[in-house]
């Protein structure tokens, strides 16, 4: 092993690295810069090696959470850049103070992590190899709880590339673990640790080879009429919308035998408890035999969004979303805290919200002889959901979003890779309608079938086919967390070992 360059094993250091919080700041940037939804994401690999090694090589665990810290936070101002400048025209210029408190958040999280990592291990590749498995467990932590926001995962860096086939087998996780094993082999050749590097080697030769091999997919034979209405979604917000309008104008053209879609939100449902027929007059669109519509169903004072199947104005059955956004719809210690919401309700200019309950029913909906499973907006970055549905018994996913907040920049195309990720993991096609866009349909690999481009008011015809088949992600679950868990045990009993290997 190199002595040299502070490269050492056993001798710490007593400064900081020079140039080291310089190289992390730069290296964050340049991850934010080629994560989704860049189209060679695959690169994020290189900066976020970078990012691993200048923590790596710092002299204590206080200097390389400030390392990380720092560069974790230029990662995360790039890629949810998209949070101020897509609410911020609704909202006003308040958004961009308070937004960058996710940021900040959010690279507290990484920094803590790295902290740990440093203080457990205390030599540079036994660090490197627990960041690989602790990284996965922190992005699986982050979509825990009421507040869960699991966004940048490295998994969805490999959308677009045959690697991302690999979530059929492990889900995103498994590909965030080939992004890190890949990551922290490249930093370990700059303490002079070559062995890493065939590890990686073979990681990706057997992906690639698992990824171009996959066998052909069903022919989609059926078709799906996704109406795109492209309505301001603060309109939507506090209902004020000629919604009922623009959809029946757009069903015109709508083919007899189509499954009909609306984005999240189209129509609204006033009840007391669960939804029963007579269906509401909103619904009644005329001859529709298969319809399956994103609504707003107000609950106790707070509106919890769902899907209604609906066949010739009779009304199947519903089903919750299940997710909520934070926030958004759910709003932490609402009651007790009242005095600081009703602060920032004025200051955003919206009415006095309050919290929603999380979804109350998940079920599969029934048309035409198929079985949809429908999750709303949110709910498809929690790879759980989607998989749960499939497990149960659905053989297409419908996906109704409101994707109008995010203004058409980098959010809309960061939540569709996410949702072609779920299609690959299910191994279903993906019928997804947005109110503004990104309006698809995608196949079980993850490719995009037909798209409308954002902003336009339109219906897309698209094509999808009901599967049966069981993808082992969706009969195993996230195994690649356990995994990840053994990589962090690995490294520990690594750090104590006499010997570098």
């Amino acid at each position: 092993m190199r002595n040299d360059l502070n490269f050492t094993w056993n001798t710490p250091r007593v400064a900081p690295a020079p140039f080291n919080l310089p190289l992390a700041v730069i290296c964050g940037l340049l991850m934010g810069l080629t994560h989704i939804p860049f189209g060679a994401s695959f690169l994020v690999v290189i900066p976020l090696a970078g990012l691993l090694f200048a923590s790596a090589r710092e002299a204590t665990p206080r200097l390389a959470a400030r390392a990380a810290f720092f560069g974790w936070l230029a990662f995360w101002a790039i890629h949810l850049l998209w949070l101020p400048q897509s609410f911020a025209p609704s909202f006003g210029i308040a958004v961009w103070l308070l937004m960058p408190f996710v940021w900040v958040i959010e690279a507290g999280f990484n920094a803590a992590l790295t902290w740990v990592a440093f203080r457990v291990t205390g030599k540079p590749l036994p660090f490197l190899g627990m960041m690989v498995g602790a990284l996965v467990l922190l992005e699986w932590a982050r979509g825990l709880g009421p507040l869960a926001f699991p966004w940048g995962n490295f998994g969805y860096a490999l959308i677009g590339t045959p690697l991302a086939q690999v979530a059929s087998l492990g889900g995103v996780y498994l590909g965030s673990l080939i992004v890190l094993i890949c990551a922290s082999s490249i930093a370990a050749v700059f303490f002079y640790e070559w062995r890493w590097l065939p590890v990686a080697g073979i990681v990706i030769v057997s992906s690639l080879i698992y990824g171009l091999t996959r066998p052909a997919l069903a022919t989609p034979t059926r078709q799906a009429w996704l109406m795109q209405g492209n309505i301001d979604p603060f309109k939507i917000f506090v209902g004020e919308t000629r919604s009922l309008e623009i959809f029946t104008g757009l069903l015109k053209s709508a083919p007899k035998d189509a499954v009909v879609v609306l984005p999240e939100a189209a129509l609204d449902i006033t009840v007391v408890a669960n939804l029963e027929p007579p269906l509401p007059a909103a619904l009644r669109f005329p001859s529709v035999p298969k319809l399956l519509a994103g609504v707003s169903d107000y609950r106790q004072g707070a509106r919890l969004n769902a899907v209604a199947a609906v066949t010739n104005s009779r009304l199947l059955g519903t089903t919750d979303k299940t997710f909520l956004v934070p926030f958004g719809e759910y709003f932490l210690l609402r009651r007790e805290a009242s005095a600081i919401y009703d602060f920032v309700f004025r200051i955003l200019n919206l009415p006095n919200l309050s919290s929603a309950d999380s979804g109350r029913s998940q079920r599969i909906l029934e048309l035409g002889g198929e079985r949809f499973g429908a999750f709303v907006c949110y709910d498809s970055i929690f790879p759980s959901l989607p998989r749960s549905l499939v497990s149960r018994g659905a053989q297409v996913l419908v996906e109704p979003t409101n994707d109008g907040w995010f203004g058409g920049g980098a959010g809309n195309y960061q939540h569709f890779a996410m949702d072609r990720m779920r299609a690959i993991e299910t191994g279903r096609y993906l019928l997804r309608v947005a109110n503004t866009g990104i309006t698809a349909s995608i196949d079980p690999n993850g490719r995009v079938l037909e798209q409308l481009p954002l902003n336009v008011e339109k219906a897309l015809l698209a094509r999808y086919a009901p599967l049966s088949a069981i993808t082992p992600y969706v009969l195993l679950g996230d195994w690649a967390l356990w995994l990840a868990g053994a990589i962090c045990v690995a490294a520990i009993l690594l750090a104590r070992s006499r010997e570098v290997w």
